[in-house]
């Protein structure tokens, strides 16, 4: 067959030249092929293929490309349809090819089941970057489930694996070559003025920003342009317009110029981030509306008695420049958090979950409850410890354990409670009350106290200790500033026995009241173990109130060695008077040291009575010497 045929709405049934295959060229209007079709043929209308399965090639084909062919600016798809009904459709879309490889994405759309979009899948880009000389990239991804993993070898990851560590790094921009002769330079000055076609366009790679988004770029290959030849990483200084913007060289130009030759390349440096994720929350409830939840569920399929399986949640290492000289600057921070609050200031709270807004840097506290559905199921107990350094046995170490930056706290000034910032609260047993949450029944001395809600009485039982630091009267009961008994616990009530009897029933006691449970009582603030060169030490330090530590009457400063207790204490004896009482410990004494509290006896004639103790000296020794409260010394005789 050596004539091109033209078939016009026939059905053609084991049509062949050669060999049972049809070859040639044949233009096909309506009708139906059977039979084995070979060679270069041209279609127009609708070609529908009845079979249940469709092949493109066969086990004996070497390479097989099926191609959709647009005019420009037009689209081609893909459809998969169930029946009559579309179900899937990807699309090569018809956005404009506007340059730097924009246009013409990538798009796949689904379908419900009466053929109505459901939404975009994906949409993917050409190239990535302002210049469009980038890998190609999702612009779009719908969220996704994942309940299957795959096989992973030892250290490997068993979910999603992203490794851009080989190379230069994973965030090395493109080098491009510029157009011919790109740079000029004035006669006397450093600046090099750089022409590089919409590279300063508003998602260019030269874009300043503001002035702590700077650019750097490399030159390379240039040739000498007024009598200077910039290279290497120079800090873009300006943007011109779209096209140009200016570095400065180290020295100035001999002549006013144009040049650089042909083989300019330009590669940009600038600020970038390795994973980004951006969510704008419009709804939610009484429980939290998270942002990125993490759960890990720990069951071993087997144990060991010793050197067992460890796990753990997240792992994080960071590197720091390999830098040593101290004569190149850069700086490193391994985790930072900005805290906006565009909520009312409404103060200090000594607890955040009382506070009208509460906003918290960073929450974290043990769980009492195994959730339902938890793998292995299980029972909450206590954590051991909620924040630790880890150290290398001097190594390396931490130079600072935990800083707080200055005037990084809130100023009394502008705290609207007064207050200001604390730079660490510390709660030992401590149960805040509602308003009002001592009740009286009448006729008894019952007081049945009311919790904020039962996580405050959940270690809480009959018998157990609770302390009432304030003293009520309350309907002709008294209670307080002591120890109690706990009875008649529920989940957010429990009741002590007070003294006298209730006139009336009611509430009373007001606000910002609390109690003390025994059982919560823990070991110490603070426990401080090994060498320390200094204790506590104060730098350009000010105490506007003049008191290094305040505490309440009763509240002692204690040496202990383990056999016996010296204290300095205090006791308040009415309202505005207290003592002090200092307690050597066995057979220690009360010992004042420095020269200038002792002064030498002296020939002024004083009268003394009989009064020395057995042991002592007939004659006064010494003075020991003190100022009153208006600064006059005195002298107190010492035998």
């Amino acid at each position: 067959m050596t004539t091109t045929p033209i078939f016009d709405s026939v059905t053609c049934t084991n049509l062949q030249a050669s060999g049972g295959s049809f070859t040639g060229t044949a233009t096909l209007s309506n009708g139906t092929f059977s039979g084995t079709i070979a060679g270069n043929h041209s279609y127009s209308g609708q070609v529908t293929f009845n079979n249940a399965t469709s092949l493109i090639g066969t086990s004996t084909t070497v390479g097989t490309t099926a191609r959709l062919t647009t005019a420009a600016g037009q689209q081609s798809t893909l459809e998969f349809f169930k029946g009559s009904t579309v179900r899937w459709r990807v699309q090569n879309r018809s956005t404009a090819e506007t340059g730097f490889n924009a246009g013409s994405p990538l798009a796949i759309f689904g379908f419900d089941d009466s053929g109505v979009s459901t939404g975009t899948l994906l949409f993917a880009n050409r190239a990535s970057g302002g210049l469009g000389n980038g890998r190609p990239y999702f612009s779009d991804f719908a969220p996704y489930d994942m309940t299957l993993s795959r096989v992973a070898a030892p250290g490997g990851c068993y979910t999603n694996l992203i490794n851009l560590s080989s190379g230069s790094g994973g965030d090395t921009l493109p080098v491009t070559t510029l157009g011919a002769d790109p740079l000029s330079v004035t006669n006397g000055s450093p600046t090099v003025t750089v022409t590089w076609v919409g590279a300063c366009t508003a998602n260019g790679p030269i874009t300043l920003s503001d002035s702590s988004h700077d650019v750097f770029v490399n030159l390379t290959g240039a040739t000498a342009v007024g009598g200077i030849t910039p290279s290497g990483w120079l800090q873009v200084q300006s943007v011109i317009d779209s096209d140009h913007f200016t570095v400065t060289w180290t020295a100035n130009a001999t002549s006013t110029a144009t040049g650089g030759g042909s083989s300019v390349t330009v590669q940009p440096s600038f600020g970038i981030n390795g994973e980004k994720f951006v969510s704008n929350h419009t709804t939610g409830a009484g429980a939290f509306s998270i942002q990125k939840q993490r759960v890990m569920y720990v069951n071993p399929l087997f144990y060991q008695t010793s050197s067992g399986v460890q796990y753990q949640h997240t792992f994080t290492q960071f590197y720091t420049a390999p830098e040593t000289s101290g004569t190149k600057a850069y700086g490193h921070v391994f985790w930072e958090a900005d805290l906006i609050n565009r909520s009312g200031d409404f103060g200090y709270f000594s607890l955040p979950t009382n506070a009208i807004n509460p906003t918290i840097g960073l929450w974290m506290g043990a769980i009492d409850v195994v959730a339902a559905g938890t793998p292995g199921g299980g029972t909450a107990h206590n954590w051991l410890t909620a924040y630790a350094l880890k150290g290398q046995y001097g190594t390396v170490g931490h130079y600072q354990g935990f800083l707080i930056m200055p005037s990084a706290l809130v100023g009394a000034a502008v705290d609207p409670n007064a207050h200001g910032g604390v730079g660490l609260d510390l709660f030992g047993s401590y149960s805040e009350l509602p308003a009002n949450p001592f009740t009286t029944s009448n006729g008894t001395s019952t007081i049945t106290i009311k919790a904020v809600d039962s996580n405050h009485l959940d270690a809480v039982t009959n018998g157990d200790t609770v302390r009432i630091p304030n003293t009520y009267t309350i309907n002709s009961v008294t209670f307080g500033g002591g120890d109690y008994t706990v009875a008649n616990k529920t989940s957010t009530t429990f009741t002590i026995t007070g003294t006298g009897s209730a006139s009336a029933s009611g509430s009373g006691g007001g606000t910002d009241q609390y109690v003390l449970f025994a059982k919560q009582v823990p070991h110490s603030a603070m426990q401080l173990w090994g060498s320390w060169k200094h204790g506590l030490i104060t730098t350009n330090f000010r105490v506007e109130s003049g008191n290094l530590i305040e505490t309440q009457p009763g509240n002692s400063f204690a040496w202990n060695d383990g056999t016996g207790t010296a204290s300095v204490n205090s006791t308040a004896i009415t309202a505005g008077n207290i003592d002090v009482t200092v307690t050597p410990a066995g057979t220690g004494q009360v010992r004042v040291n420095g020269s200038s509290s002792w002064t030498a006896n002296g020939s002024v004639a004083t009268a003394l009575t009989s009064v020395g103790p057995t042991g002592s000296h007939t004659t006064v020794q010494e003075w020991f010497t003190v100022k009153n409260a208006s600064g006059t010394v005195r002298y107190i005789p010492a035998f």
